[in-house]
């Protein structure tokens, strides 16, 4: 993402490529659901592995670790994304490769609240992924296929707050309300 998110657009950017997994996620469970009540709970493995295998042939023919590398990218997309990668040298200077601190990242307060936000989120998520379809059919009484439907809801919210978090971090950053390496994290937590 180094080398391909230009400075205007890099918190879009971020934070669609991470709602991409929330969003298959929302299209997953109805369609799941689906197939388990019409076909056969084999059915669901047979049509995600056939799905993954696709996905994969995609990605390898369209994807590229640089822009000047994209086999489908135009030279102004090129030329655009390289005059805007902050990756360039700083008033014509190289800039030199960060030599982190262990010590000092695993001792900072704003590390260890980052590492207790993301456990604490993805617990959350988790515990919405495997128990909700459940507690619909057993608790609430819904039909498999419904609850497949509603399952979905709160991963295509994500999807959705997440998205429109990386825009707003954009439109913040073009402002000049703030930097994006100060923006990107809330933009995760914020969702």
């Amino acid at each position: 993402m180094a080398e391909w998110a230009p400075a205007p657009e890099r918190a879009r950017m971020l934070s669609f490529s991470w709602a991409g997994s929330y969003l298959g996620t929302a299209l997953a469970m109805p369609i799941s659901s689906t197939l388990l009540m019409q076909v056969s709970w084999q059915s669901v493995f047979y049509f995600w592995g056939f799905f993954g295998f696709c996905w994969t042939a995609l990605w390898i023919t369209f994807s590229a670790s640089r822009p000047t590398e994209h086999p489908f990218i135009s030279q102004e997309e090129v030329a655009y994304i390289s005059y805007h990668v902050q990756s360039k040298a700083v008033n014509g200077s190289k800039v030199a490769p960060l030599r982190p601190d262990v010590f000092k990242i695993f001792t900072s307060s704003a590390v260890w609240a980052c590492i207790a936000g993301h456990t604490a989120f993805n617990w959350v998520i988790y515990m919405l992924l495997t128990e909700l379809p459940s507690f619909m059919k057993v608790v609430l009484g819904m039909e498999l296929a419904a609850s497949g439907r509603l399952s979905g809801l709160p991963f295509l919210t994500l999807f959705v707050t997440q998205t429109a978090a990386g825009m707003a971090a954009d439109w913040l950053v073009k402002k000049g309300h703030a930097r994006v390496g100060h923006l990107l994290p809330s933009d995760v937590w914020l969702v």
